[in-house]
């Protein structure tokens, strides 16, 4: 089918002589738009509604659930830049984000007491680095942001980070040379 917009949809329609193309109220939908993105999963009356995946243009793709033409429950969105979001969405707004993985293979993901608030981590959280470093503790605006540990691959010893606010950084070390900031 031909829509008036000029996207191809494949589904199951019931055609009556008042709506020629109407589409099924549950089917497997498929649109192909007319600027190339295509989506390819559930929809109800005409609209991508319960699970799918649509890949834009720039090969960003989205796969996960859809309720009436928006992102809303469990999804993941990965980005052309090879960054990633695994969360839920509410009406094409992430409301609860459970790992976040950057262009740089970075990962971040909260802890108990954590989350992430319009996009940074902020409260408890970890941070796996590509390299293998390792940092979890407190995060504020997704900086890290009181105390924390912080772990290097390819060093002995655990530093413990605490950042912000007038002390500055403090440094300890204990008698197997791991140092407290």
């Amino acid at each position: 089918y031909l829509s008036k917009e000029g996207h191809i949809i494949e589904g199951h329609f019931c055609s009556t002589e008042q709506v020629p193309h109407k589409m099924r109220t549950d089917s497997d939908l498929k649109i192909l738009y007319k600027n190339g993105e295509l989506y390819d999963g559930k929809g109800r009356n005409g609209k991508r509604d319960g699970k799918g995946k649509f890949i834009y243009l720039d090969g960003s793709v989205y796969e996960g659930l859809w309720e009436n033409d928006k992102w809303h429950g469990n999804g993941q969105l990965s980005i052309s830049n090879d960054s990633n979001i695994k969360g839920y969405w509410n009406k094409d707004k992430l409301e609860d984000c459970v790992k976040y993985v950057d262009e740089k293979k970075n990962t971040y993901q909260p802890m108990p007491g954590g989350q992430f608030v319009n996009g940074m981590l902020t409260g408890n959280g970890h941070i796996s680095f590509a390299n293998g470093d390792r940092y979890q503790g407190s995060f504020k605006d997704g900086f890290w942001c009181g105390f924390g540990t912080m772990e290097y691959k390819n060093l002995p010893c655990f530093e413990r980070v605490r950042l912000g606010g007038l002390e500055g950084i403090q440094i300890e070390r204990d008698a197997k040379d791991h140092a407290t900031y």
